[in-house]
C-alpha cells in the first residue's frame, strides 16, 4: 500500500496536482502579486503553490464560506487566510492576459485569484495528513489549512445573492402560529 501511495505522490506532483513553489513565486513578488489579482508573466511555469486531496471525496461540509481568493507573498494559495486544499483533480494555470486561474475538481467552475468565491470546508490549525495530500504542503504555506469542497464562483454567489433579495416571505400558518405562541 506505502509503495502505491508513494507512486502516486510522485505522479501528482509531476503533473497538476502541485504547482510552483514559494521559492519560484517569491523571485516574481510585485505590488500586483501583494495584491492578489495578477503576477508578473514571465515564466508559465511559475503559479503558485497548489495542493489538492489524494484522493476523490464523495461528501463535503453543506457549510459555504465567502472569501476573496489570494495569493500570498509566499505564493500560497489563500481562501481568506486559510491555505486552501483544494478537491482532487483541481489544476492551476495562467489565463492568456497573466491571470491566475484555479479550476475546481468537483464542479469544473474556473475561478480567478482575485475574485471573492465561496468554498465550503472546514479550516483549522492542525496540519494535514500528508497521505491525503496528493504532494507537500510547503512550510512557507503555514496554518490555519482549510480542506476545500465544492467552488462557488463570484458570479453564482451574485446570483444566489440578488434571489435572497428577490425571495417572498412565506407567512406563517395560523395553525402553526399557535403552536409557536404555546
Amino acid at each position: 500500500m506505502r509503495t502505491a501511495v508513494a507512486a502516486m505522490l510522485a505522479a501528482c506532483l509531476a503533473g497538476p496536482a502541485f504547482a510552483g513553489s514559494p521559492g519560484d513565486f517569491a523571485e516574481t513578488a510585485s505590488p500586483a502579486a501583494a495584491k492578489g489579482d495578477r503576477l508578473p508573466m514571465g515564466d508559465a511555469d511559475r503559479l503558485p503553490v497548489l495542493v489538492t486531496a489524494a484522493e476523490p471525496q464523495d461528501t463535503f461540509l453543506a457549510n459555504l464560506g465567502r472569501g476573496r481568493l489570494v495569493v500570498d507573498g509566499n505564493g500560497c494559495l489563500r481562501h481568506g487566510d486559510a491555505f486552501v486544499i483544494w478537491t482532487y483533480g483541481s489544476r492551476i494555470s495562467r489565463t492568456g492576459d497573466g491571470r491566475i486561474e484555479v479550476v475546481d475538481g468537483v464542479t469544473g467552475n474556473a475561478v480567478l485569484v482575485g475574485q471573492e468565491i465561496g468554498m465550503s470546508g472546514a479550516a483549522g490549525d492542525a496540519v494535514p495528513d500528508p497521505d491525503r495530500l496528493a504532494g507537500p504542503i510547503p512550510p512557507e504555506c503555514g496554518a490555519p489549512y482549510k480542506w476545500g469542497g465544492p467552488v462557488v464562483t463570484e458570479a453564482e454567489l451574485r446570483e444566489q445573492d440578488e434571489k435572497r433579495r428577490n425571495r417572498v416571505p412565506v407567512p406563517v400558518p395560523p395553525e402553526a402560529e399557535r403552536t409557536i405562541r404555546q
